[in-house]
């Protein structure tokens, strides 16, 4: 990785774990600041993996890889294993499975 890419992506964990931190404390009650910036970075390295795939597969819509990483990030493998699915359209609208209703925004809560 190039310096100017390794800078890039430390800006990103930083940015990433800054707006985690914006949530209320009765959500993230006993995560510092390590732990905070530790699953910033998996959430940004799981982004570059993901783009570096779609290098390779470039036919597949990037609405698609939005909402596998969405979903893999707020449902959780458990709950996509089970069959529940994130889904996202472009305007900020999302729903969880098929019997959940749309919600507006992205900073709602799934269920």
């Amino acid at each position: 990785m190039s310096e100017a890419q390794e800078a890039l992506r430390r800006a990103s964990v930083t940015a990433m774990a800054d707006v985690m931190e914006m949530e209320p404390p009765e959500t993230r009650t006993g995560m510092a600041r390590r732990q905070t910036e530790q699953i910033a970075e998996m959430i940004v390295g799981g982004w570059y993996a993901l783009a570096e795939w779609w290098l390779r597969h470039q036919d597949v819509p990037r609405e698609e890889l939005m909402t596998s990483m969405l979903g893999f990030m707020w449902l959780g493998l458990g709950r996509m294993q089970g069959g529940e699915r994130w889904e996202l359209t472009l305007g900020g609208n999302v729903r969880t499975g098929a019997e959940t209703p749309v919600r507006e925004g992205s900073n709602s809560s799934t269920s």
